[in-house]
């Protein structure tokens, strides 16, 4: 938008309101968002380096659904050992143009830490930590040791024909039991459910055993019905539920 339509709208009866709505219509045009390219350089950059991660969040559930049900304007990952690894994803991603724009100490109940990526264009970066204690006792297992118990964490999808690796069902309707979920995450569990109906009932036992509160976010979470059955669904992340 330039100075001169700014100055235009201002003197306009609207006033200064209608610069604000018209500068966020700009700032919405502008965002991109994250394309299923930017994923796999994402995982591929990382796995040169050597780092296991996995895929969470709206992208983990599109690789287990097999295709892009959504727009995103984040990638999720779960990032293995993160303590001793996130310094060396953060570098790698950096080649991406990828920068480390925040550090949380207290990102949810199964993600104790995060860093956030901010790569321009409406794209963004989560690099998560990953209680794995905490997760196998909510599913009912022993204690994740040395690469015990992965297969029921972890697993493969596909997007855009290239397989990936992700969190299993069970587990992403778990982790999406720790929150009150926006309307996007409601879109992505009904999806979920849809397409593995018996990790619901794996998970319900599950969150009702870890918590009966965790059950009951859990359940307000799976009420949601998508709003369309359109092959893209276009959702603000950042929007409230």
């Amino acid at each position: 938008m330039t100075n001169a339509l700014k100055r235009l709208v201002k003197a306009s009866p609207m006033g200064p309101p209608a610069v604000r709505i018209l500068d966020w219509v700009t700032v919405k045009r502008r965002r991109v968002g994250v394309q299923a390219e930017d994923v796999r350089q994402a995982l591929a950059v990382l796995e040169v380096e050597g780092l296991r991660c996995w895929l969470a969040g709206g992208w983990g559930i599109d690789a287990l659904n097999g295709r892009q049900g959504r727009s995103h304007y984040d990638i999720d990952l779960i990032l293995d050992r993160f303590e001793e690894n996130e310094p060396r994803a953060v570098k790698a991603l950096a080649r991406l143009g990828y920068r480390m724009v925040e550090q949380r100490h207290v990102q949810g109940l199964w993600m104790p830490r995060g860093s956030v990526l901010d790569g321009g264009a409406g794209r963004n970066i989560d690099l998560l930590s990953l209680d794995l204690n905490l997760a196998c006792t909510a599913l009912g297992l022993p204690e994740a040791e040395e690469g015990a118990n992965l297969d029921a964490l972890f697993t493969h999808g596909e997007i855009s024909g290239r397989k990936v690796p992700c969190l299993t069902a069970p587990v992403q309707i778990l982790f999406h039991a720790g929150y009150w979920a926006r309307r996007c995450d409601r879109f992505d569990m009904s999806r979920l459910v849809s397409r593995f109906p018996d990790a619901l009932s794996v998970t319900e036992a599950s969150a009702a055993r870890f918590s009966r509160a965790t059950a009951e976010v859990m359940q307000a979470n799976l009420d949601y019905q998508p709003p369309t059955d359109a092959p893209l669904v276009h959702f603000d992340d950042r929007a409230s539920p």
